[in-house]
């Protein structure tokens, strides 16, 4: 960004040069008290020095003053007077007789004349000897005893230059000393630093130079101290780092319940291949899927699903080694096929540099035939099998998730089209996965805006000619007016999650009509389709019975119809669930009876009232002679039971006398009545009149194998 400073990286010096500074800094203030030590201590002999010398003057003219003030020998002063004045080293000089009167004095007016004269008073008070150092030189008085008897006093002053002391070559003798010592000192220090810090030198260039690769290497510091210790542990820390981000790498790229090649592993093979593929060569993504896995999972465990996945991804790993020698002839050493678990039931396949399409379609098949043979799980034998989606760089994309998106349309429409069959993807795959994108977005869209309505077709009853109940079928009229099929968007609501939701809203807008129907002073109830899913909820007996409450339906105006196949599936389920609906006067049917798989005994289980025929046989009354002989079983069976039975899908006059003659309940189809909105099913109830119908006897002779 403009205007903006770049930070100054802190400059930072490395530990052996700061140990250098550091001893050399420790030399060098070594050398530096030495020298102000040495200087000092010859400052201190000076003064000694001086001392000394004093007191050896101050005795020996004592001395001779003693036998001068005892003769009282005036010339005898005299003499000494030009002694004393010759002498340098006396810088002031004072005698004094007993009387404490001068006999003789040198430069007694000045500084130093001053300090002589009053260390003389002293002497002469105290009897004693006076002596004390000024910053110039050495002061000492002391009286001159003669017999025990006190003759005079003397004082002196030595200056500091009386002892010999040259300061410039005491500093310059003291440096050269001490760059004597630093040049000694310094090497001897280097070396030591450089044996000190190179291993913890090597060290940091070793932990420097160290990557993800690299992590197995070692290093020997041998330095014969504590660094070996630290070289020791550090080589054990980057074997635990080895080992720790070997196992790191297994869990991110290989796929633990199968050991091959995860998902991520997969797409770092794909973009390789795709930057290696040669111009005349095509990349195949195969995306794969185990048919009736679910099943495996369901009935023998995750557990053994787990294993069943791990013994599929061998079998296509040994497909795929067969087709690269036999299918893939070239590059196939250099570029083996590599087959992942994407997660799942889902595995994928990258081909690199194959030749041609048909080459792929070959590979496909290898890897197809190699589930024909039985899996062994749990010491049972399970066939499964895989459906494929293939895509092809450059054809179907150049970059690996268009390629994976593509194969995995492909995989869909494959599986649409059966078990065990394989797809190339086609652009117009992607078109279908756009439009069902968008159904989607507008089906969540249109159960937010409660745009699934009931539809009603009434069920005659075939004694009174009245209507005594219709079938709610959903619609889903969108805000511009469109109608769209149930077979549409019922499949996919079931994939969603959504068909519940559906499901609830269709119940309470049935329950609400039915109430204005009985308002109105008609008999008819309403049935109401149930999915498996809405079955499997556990509240559902509670919305059933709200939807009831809410509109003020009596629980024996409603009927759920659920299928054959959904009834016997779980007949304990079905039991649990319906219990306190009949108990409350809900009434069940099974639609679409006798196109299951149902028993006699299963059939007893359920607590069900209606038997819907289902529409396949009546439509095949007048096409097919098995047909009529079903239907009279399935409505001797109901008469039996007790039950009511209700024909679907009546569309001639023909069918509707067969059903009535055969003592069929009740009848429902076009011929009475197409599926109508609420409003024109209320108009259609008040209007209906019961009517009778003539039948072709041929027709009728034919159909009951009479004349």
């Amino acid at each position: 960004m403009a205007g903006r400073k770049t930070p100054k990286r802190k400059k930072s010096w490395s530990l052996r040069t700061s140990f250098m500074v550091f001893v050399c800094g420790l030399i060098l203030l070594a050398s530096v008290i030495f020298t102000a030590a040495n200087v000092y201590y010859d400052q201190m002999n000076m003064r000694r020095d001086v001392e000394v010398m004093a007191q050896r003057n101050v005795a020996a003219y004592a001395k001779y003053l003693e036998r001068m003030l005892q003769d009282r020998e005036a010339d005898d002063g005299r003499l000494i007077m030009p002694v004393v004045e010759s002498v340098s080293n006396i810088a002031a000089f004072q005698a004094l007789d007993a009387d404490l009167q001068p006999v003789f004095d040198k430069a007694i007016e000045t500084e130093g004349g001053e300090q002589v004269r009053r260390a003389v008073e002293r002497a002469a008070e105290t009897s004693e000897t006076v002596q004390y150092m000024v910053s110039d030189g050495a002061v000492i008085a002391r009286p001159i005893w003669n017999n025990g008897r006190r003759v005079g006093v003397i004082g002196l002053k030595i200056p500091m230059t009386a002892s010999v002391f040259n300061w410039t070559k005491t500093i310059i003798w003291s440096l050269g000393t001490a760059c004597l010592v630093c040049a000694l000192a310094i090497p001897i220090a280097a070396y030591q630093i450089h044996r000190v810090t190179d291993p913890l030198r090597r060290l940091t260039d070793f932990a420097s130079s160290m990557n993800a690769n690299q992590l197995s290497s070692r290093i020997d510091v041998n330095a014969g101290n504590e660094f070996d210790t630290l070289g020791e542990a550090f080589n054990s820390m980057m074997s635990r780092m080895d080992v720790t981000l070997r196992q790191i790498q297994r869990l991110a790229f290989v796929d633990s319940v199968t050991d091959l090649p995860n998902r991520e592993h997969f797409l770092r093979h794909l973009n390789r291949a795709l930057r290696a593929r040669a111009d005349d060569c095509f990349a195949a993504v195969i995306i794969l899927n185990v048919d009736r896995f679910r099943w495996v999972n369901e009935t023998l465990g995750p557990e053994k699903g787990d294993e069943a996945l791990s013994l599929i991804g061998m079998r296509i790993r040994k497909a795929l080694n067969s087709a690269d020698k036999t299918v893939r002839l070239m590059d196939a050493g250099s570029q083996p096929s590599v087959v992942a678990r994407l997660g799942g039931d889902e595995f994928a396949v990258l081909v690199p540099n194959i030749d041609a399409k048909s080459d792929i379609t070959r590979l496909m098949q290898l890897i197809i035939s190699s589930m024909r043979q039985p899996l062994e799980i749990g010491g049972q034998a399970i066939t499964l099998g895989l459906s494929g989606g293939i895509a092809l760089a450059p054809i179907h994309g150049v970059k690996s998730e268009d390629l994976i998106k593509n194969a995995d349309l492909a995989l869909k429409e494959a599986r649409r089209a059966g078990r065990g069959k394989a797809r190339f993807y086609s652009t117009k795959l992607n078109k279908i996965a756009m439009d069902r994108l968008h159904l989607e977005a507008d089906l969540r869209r249109a159960i937010e805006r409660e745009e699934f309505i009931p539809y009603f077709q009434p069920k005659i009853d075939f004694c009174t000619g009245q209507i005594s109940g219709a079938e709610a079928l959903v619609r889903w009229q969108r805000a511009d007016g469109d109608l769209i099929s149930p077979g549409i968007f019922i499949p996919m609501a079931e994939q969603l999650g959504l068909i519940s939701r559906i499901g609830e809203c269709v119940l309470r807008q049935s329950c609400e009509q039915a109430t204005s129907w009985m308002k109105a002073g008609h008999d008819c109830k309403v049935a109401v389709n149930v999915s498996p899913l809405q079955f499997e909820e556990a509240d559902f007996a509670e919305k059933v019975l709200s939807a009831l409450r809410d509109a003020g339906l009596p629980p024996g105006r409603l009927e759920l119809e659920i299928t054959e196949t959904m009834a016997v599936a779980d007949t304990e389920r079905v039991s649990e669930i319906m219990r306190p609906l009949r108990a409350m006067g809900v009434r069940l049917a099974i639609d679409d009876f006798g196109a299951g798989h149902s028993n006699l005994v299963t059939l007893t289980k359920l607590p069900f009232d209606v038997f819907k025929i289902d529409q396949q046989f009546v439509s095949a009354l007048h096409s097919d002679k098995q047909a009529p002989a079903v239907i009279e079983m399935i409505l001797a069976m109901a008469e039996t039971m007790g039950l009511e039975t209700v024909a679907e899908g009546v569309e001639t006059p023909a069918q509707s006398d067969f059903l009535r003659r055969r003592g069929c309940t009740l009848a429902q189809g076009y011929l009475y009545s197409k599926p109508l909105p609420p409003e024109e099913f209320t108009t259609f109830l008040q209007e209906w009149r019961p009517f009778g119908e003539v039948v072709d006897e041929t027709f009728l002779q034919r159909l009951t194998g009479t004349k």
